[in-house]
């Protein structure tokens, strides 16, 4: 990325970092608590909706991070396989050989992936999940 598109990622990675942390402020049910009236029921209920709007904001900031349409793809990849391993570097790799789409992941070879510089193993497992995604 370059020039108003990385400008343009910058700031919004800023916002969403920030309304994470907004989200978090403990003067907000303090507030509540205090000049509203509210009782510990809405509170509770509040504070599950912000935290849950916080973790939306920081996983929106985090999938914005890789600016790529691999990037959705490679977030829930370590999410729900654990792989550590996959991140911006495999990202850059797999548009290097022009693979930026899952049809073009699901064609590629063992040998393709190791090519590109992405262990053998690591290839078949983004193939296996992109598959099966694809379904």
């Amino acid at each position: 990325m370059a020039g108003i598109e990385e400008a343009w990622r910058d700031d919004r990675l800023w916002l969403l970092n920030a309304l994470g942390g907004i989200c978090d402020l403990r003067c907000f049910y303090h507030h509540l608590r205090t000049e509203c009236r509210a009782s510990e029921d809405r509170v509770i209920r509040v504070k599950r909706l912000m935290q849950r709007l916080r973790v939306l904001a920081y996983q929106t900031a985090s999938q914005l991070k890789y600016c790529s349409p691999l990037g959705g793809l490679l977030v829930e990849l370590r999410r729900s396989q654990g792989l550590k391993g996959v991140g911006e570097k495999t990202i850059q790799k797999l548009e290097a050989i022009g693979a930026t789409t899952f049809p073009a992941l699901t064609q590629m070879t063992d040998e393709q992936f190791v090519a590109a510089g992405i262990s053998r193993n690591l290839g078949s497992r983004i193939r296996a999940y992109v598959r099966r995604r694809m379904r």
